[in-house]
């Protein structure tokens, strides 16, 4: 903590020396409003560490996933298991390998709490807010580390659109386009938005000299705004997204084929016997409704459904054996209702709610050479939350934000083969205390102590002498953060320092290529720091920089004869940084330059998977006008090669993206 005080006084020191509001400048960090908190603040007043990117510079960075989003955000790791749709992501250094996440993506309000789903594409997006430290007293269960929101671009009341278009190295083709059409003016409004994308695999079968892991799929969004009175907004939101890929992005290790007996191969040349592919899908939809009552008194509700089908056929032995050809059917549904009212006043403001919602999974395993039904179950949960969340201005620099959470969680297990029913019922209150000073203007000082709460759930791919549930997780996580502000505004720098204490931490453990259950281990710890600064160089250039580190480690585990105690938590780099230079200049050149790396992390709990440190160059050049731009980008300039050999308990080896040079074109009307 004494580096935290150290490093308050030389900000106050700075701030004291630039406190005034100077005179306006080209070079100045404008402010950013986000929702992070279920309403809108200035980025720089939250007491919360939040990293946050706008339509340009998601635009700038070529950013089309949460993986995207992840490699420039301190301590944010999205680990991509080679398989459509499925993702491990991890803030601070603690992941969610269990059917739960612990951090929770949240689509212009639609919920999406497991690791299935985060493949949602970036396509006219207003802004992507990273939320780190739990969300627990605001969002609920699995946002016990973080949250990320994506806000899609609101309709307006001109007509105008954009058509994109852009080819790379690897047949890599993409076409999106987006159309904003005023119905009524000043009453109704819509955009509708699509995209398309194809490439080459970066894996071959070693027989027939076909791709692997190509991809081709598509993507489609609306967005449509009714106001019938100045006080209340109707907003109905949908996307729909369809693949026709081919198979995993994966292939076995040099362990798997010694302990199958099989000869080893190249390792970006596949021997399967059969062909993988991939025909999943999904689509969701939300419906908002908001009605100003009075300036003091806001009310929204908030109704979505989603649907994600998981469906592709893999050969899990990645060989010539006729063994592993396995076709993976999983049906997930969910709805979900939130209502919430909003006061704001000059003394405190305060925000409560109530949400539900009912999710279901039937998952089905067929035997793709005999047609046999291997696996056969469903899975139902229903989850009830009560909120509220406060803020009292004790002075005019200091305020107090205490809030509270309690959820409900009940889940249904059913597998008829084994003539098996479980049900469960997990619960959890959450309450966050938060204090922010701000000594002088444009710095802001906050302490905060929150729990997280991460619901237990069924092992669905388990053998029959595994345990069949797993229990809740959570942790105690206490932070320290300054934001500020210097020279006019032309410097924005963000510092938080943390320590998370995990109870009852949900441990996956791999048994063979085709079994897996969640365990609890007894304790686990994270620590670590986090620093974004924003630079405005000039009227032209803007620098960008973020660090994290962390040390996370278990604390206190010992299972089947094995002590894990001091083990590195699994999906937890070392260190994450990310450093970018955008110029543009008023005439319209354009380039743009982003550095990102992770420090070593482990794929397992035993640490003797390791994926060592690497860091990527992204490049990107051109020429812009008000109707058309044109650029040549490079992603991976360098081609490094950071692929994950031995996930999985040691198994697979996930390929990385290689170097991926193109041109691409956009005009706008």
């Amino acid at each position: 903590m004494k580096y935290l005080w150290l490093t308050a006084v030389l900000f106050l020191i700075l701030g004291a020396l630039n406190s005034g509001d100077g005179a306006e400048s080209e070079t100045k960090i404008e402010s950013i409003t986000v929702t992070a908190r279920k309403k809108a603040e200035d980025l720089q007043k939250v007491p919360i560490g939040v990293t946050v990117f706008n339509t340009l510079g998601i635009e700038d960075r070529r950013m089309t996933s949460v993986s995207d989003i992840a490699e420039s955000t301190p301590n944010f790791y999205c680990f991509d298991t080679g398989i459509i749709g499925l993702h491990t992501p991890a803030i601070r250094g603690k992941a969610g390998e269990s059917t739960g996440s612990s951090v929770g993506l949240y689509v212009d309000g639609i919920p999406v709490l497991s690791g299935t789903g985060f493949d949602v594409q970036l396509v006219d997006i207003e802004r992507v807010e990273v939320l780190r430290g739990p969300q627990g007293s605001l969002y609920g269960k699995n946002t016990q580390v973080g949250a990320v929101n994506i806000i899609s671009r609101p309709p307006e009341d001109i007509f105008s659109g954009k058509v994109s278009a852009e080819a790379g190295q690897g047949n890599a083709y993409k076409a999106s386009a987006n159309l904003n059409i005023p119905i009524i003016k000043d009453k109704m409004q819509m955009r509708v938005s699509g995209l398309h994308y194809e490439r080459d695999g970066y894996l071959t079968y070693s027989e027939s000299g076909n791709d692997v892991d190509y991809r081709n799929y598509n993507y489609g969004k609306f967005n449509l705004r009714v106001t019938p009175t100045d006080t209340f907004e109707i907003g109905l939101i949908g996307s729909a997204m369809a693949h026709d890929d081919g198979g995993i992005n994966m292939n076995i290790t040099d362990r798997y084929a010694e302990m199958m007996g099989l000869p080893a191969t190249d390792p970006d040349e596949v021997a399967s016997n059969i062909e993988g592919w991939n025909k999943s899908e999904s689509d969701m939809q939300v419906l908002k409704l908001s009605w100003e009552v009075s300036p003091s008194w806001h009310l929204e509700s908030i109704t979505s459904r989603r649907t994600y089908r998981s469906y592709y056929l893999n050969d899990w032995d990645f060989s010539s054996v006729d063994d592993m050809h396995k076709e993976m059917d999983s049906d997930n549904r969910s709805y979900s209702q939130e209502l919430r009212a909003d006061y704001s006043g000059a003394r405190f403001n305060i925000l409560a709610g109530v949400y539900g919602d009912w999710e279901k999974n039937h998952f089905v395993e067929r035997d793709d050479i005999t047609g046999l039904v291997a696996e056969d179950h469903h899975t139902r949960f229903r989850s009830l939350g009560l909120f509220i969340s406060s803020d009292f201005y004790l002075t005019s620099r200091i305020t107090l934000s205490p809030s509270i959470r309690y959820d409900r969680d009940k889940g249904k297990y059913e597998e008829p083969s084994r003539d098996l029913e479980i049900n469960e019922t997990w619960g959890e209150i959450s309450p966050k205390l938060a204090l922010s000073f701000s000594p002088v203007p444009n710095i802001m000082i906050y302490t905060s102590a929150a729990k997280g709460y991460l619901a237990g759930g069924f092992n669905d791919h388990a053998a029959e002498d595994h345990p069949t549930t797993f229990d809740q997780e959570s942790l105690w996580s206490y932070e320290a953060g300054i934001k500020t502000r210097f020279f006019n505004n032309m410097l924005q720098l963000n510092l938080a320092f943390f320590h998370m204490d995990i109870d009852d931490y949900q441990v996956r453990i791999d048994d063979g290529p085709e079994y897996n259950y969640t365990d609890n281990a007894a304790k686990a710890e994270s620590s670590g720091i986090e620093a974004e600064a924003v630079v405005r160089l000039n009227r032209t250039t803007t620098l960008t920089a973020g660090f994290g580190y962390i040390h996370a480690e278990f604390k206190e585990y010992n299972v089947d004869g094995g002590d894990y105690t001091g083990m590195k938590l699994p999906y937890a780099p070392e260190f994450s940084g990310s450093l970018g230079l955008i110029y543009r200049h008023p005439q319209g050149f354009f380039a743009g330059a982003d550095l990102t790396g992770f420090g070593t992390m482990y794929l397992n709990k035993e640490n003797d998977y390791p994926l060592d440190r690497y860091a990527i160059l992204n490049v990107k050049a051109g020429y812009e006008t008000e109707t058309f731009d044109i650029y040549l980008y490079a992603d991976n300039l360098f081609d490094k090669d950071y692929s994950a050999d031995g996930y999985f308990g040691g198994l697979y080896r996930v390929a990385s993206p290689p170097l991926e040079a193109g041109i691409s074109l956009t005009y706008r009307f």
